[in-house]
């Protein structure tokens, strides 16, 4: 049985050795102060470097020195990694980045090359379009994949002749020349090493030569895509913040020459910028950064307000002042082209071809955007759209409605929406017909477009008889497939 004390024990020294009682008095003095277990180890580790407390393990355990550093404040952001400084208990940590980097945040929409970068960003800034997504090509058909006007050749004896869509060439008085597309590249390897395939080019064939000196002042070789005013105003001309484009694109030359490459704006007054274009034989990457305008607005609407054009052969009239306009200006006609080399239509048989255009803001060209064909074919569908019926049949329809007469019908013909109220041209009326309630098919005497809107289109169709005044009718072909309607509304 235990024995209780009934008076205070008093012992007569502080504990020294293990399981020794110890008394109140030495507890409270030794409370809130630090407690040294021991300041070396069982195996002799030199005093100091670390502290120690017994434990089961024969080797004791060891406690790292405590830091007595100032803590870290609220809100503290210090160098991500490891750190033994004690923190309060409301202090908080700087997202991890990489430890090389010490610039500035990325600005609001300040847009960069593509690629990695270590820099931070502010919340509220924004990306530029990466490559391979949409949006940064300015241009319609780079590839020239889109021919709606059919594939071949045609020659070259007047202005703005198309064979693949968007892309206009102008031929005003230089020799006899071929605008040829082919779907099969003909002159050997291409593309250039990293570019894309297309699959198909489009070239100028120089068939018959006329030497430099036998242009005429006026004459002109010119390959050129135009912009819609309204599709441009992201690039702030007019103003100091005006954006630079850069131009990237495939050409492919049978000979060492040099032509003129251009920004024209079609504005009340027309300003223009010029640079001297050197290719050699075969194919090369060509890439082109022209500044932004600063000095006048594009104005907003859906006429052609912007031309690029590359200029392969130019008279007197665009290289008489002796100066090529290589800031933008009012347009100095006789400035335009200067050093241009006109050796072009001198040279029987010379080849000049283009593929893998891109328009794009910035002074970086990037890969070129490659966009689904029923993309390109839906953007050049406004501005140029061909309805045929090749291979369909005879009595698949251009177009539905009815007779008002027993001599004439009119049908509703819908189209793609397009830039403004288009024009018409079909081959010839002979190749069309209407198919009466009774199924009998009436050549056409006469074919109208009325009624004309941006979607649509009333086609009157005459006929020498045999309709029913309220019959249904159709718009057919007469027995040809090769029949086709164009709505036109280019730029």
């Amino acid at each position: 049985m235990g024995k209780q004390f009934l008076t205070p024990v008093v012992l007569p020294a502080d504990p020294t050795q293990p399981l020794e009682a110890v008394t109140k008095q030495y507890v409270d003095a030794r409370a809130g102060s630090e407690v040294e277990i021991s300041a070396s180890d069982p195996i002799g580790t030199s005093p100091g470097a670390e502290l120690w407390f017994d434990t089961d393990d024969p080797s004791g355990g060891v406690v790292n020195p405590a830091f007595d550093g100032t803590p870290q404040p609220v809100g503290a952001v210090g160098a991500p990694g490891t750190s033994l400084n004690w923190a309060r208990g409301d202090h908080v940590h700087a997202a991890s980045v990489y430890t090389s980097f010490n610039g500035n945040p990325s600005p609001v929409a300040v847009v960069a090359a593509p690629g990695s970068s270590t820099s931070w960003a502010r919340g509220d800034h924004v990306h530029p379009f990466a490559p391979g997504l949409l949006g940064r090509r300015l241009n319609d058909n780079g590839q020239l994949n889109v021919k709606q006007r059919s594939g071949g050749s045609v020659a070259l004896a007047s202005n703005g002749v198309f064979l693949a869509d968007r892309h206009s060439v102008s031929n005003s008085g230089v020799g006899a020349s071929v605008l040829n597309y082919s779907a099969l590249v003909p002159f050997g390897a291409f593309p250039p090493a990293g570019r894309p395939r297309p699959g198909s080019i489009q070239y100028i064939q120089m068939t018959t030569a006329e030497a430099a000196a036998a242009l005429s002042t006026s004459d002109y070789l010119q390959w050129a895509h135009n912009f819609e005013g309204q599709n441009l105003q992201h690039l702030n001309w007019g103003t100091p913040q005006a954006q630079p484009l850069t131009v990237s694109f495939d050409v492919y030359s049978s000979i060492a020459t040099t032509y003129i490459a251009e920004l024209y704006r079609i504005e009340a007054t027309t300003r223009s910028i010029s640079v001297l274009l050197p290719v050699p034989a075969g194919f090369t990457t060509q890439v082109v950064t022209f500044p932004g305008d600063q000095t006048t607005v594009i104005t907003n609407d859906n006429v052609a307000r912007l031309q690029f054009a590359v200029n392969l052969v130019g008279g007197s009239t665009f290289t008489s002042g002796g100066i090529l306009q290589t800031s933008w200006a009012n347009t100095v006609t006789g400035n335009r082209w200067v050093g241009i080399s006109n050796t072009f239509n001198a040279t029987l048989n010379a080849i000049f071809g283009l593929t893998n255009l891109q328009v794009e803001v910035g002074t970086v060209p990037t890969p070129y955007e490659v966009r689904p064909y029923t993309d390109e074919l839906r953007a050049c569908q406004r501005y140029f759209e061909r309805q045929t019926t090749a291979g369909s049949g005879s009595y698949i329809a251009f177009a539905a409605g009815a007779a008002y007469v027993t001599t004439g019908a009119q049908c509703l013909l819908n189209y793609i929406p397009k830039r403004a109220t288009p024009t018409f041209a079909i081959p010839a009326v002979g190749q069309f017909a209407v198919l009466s309630a009774s199924s009998t098919v009436l050549p056409a005497t006469t074919v109208n477009f009325l009624y004309i809107g941006e979607q649509r289109a009333v086609v009157q169709v005459l006929v020498a008889s045999g309709l029913v005044a309220g019959g249904a009718t159709l718009m057919i072909p007469n027995a040809n497939n090769t029949a086709y309607i164009d709505i036109i509304s280019e730029i």
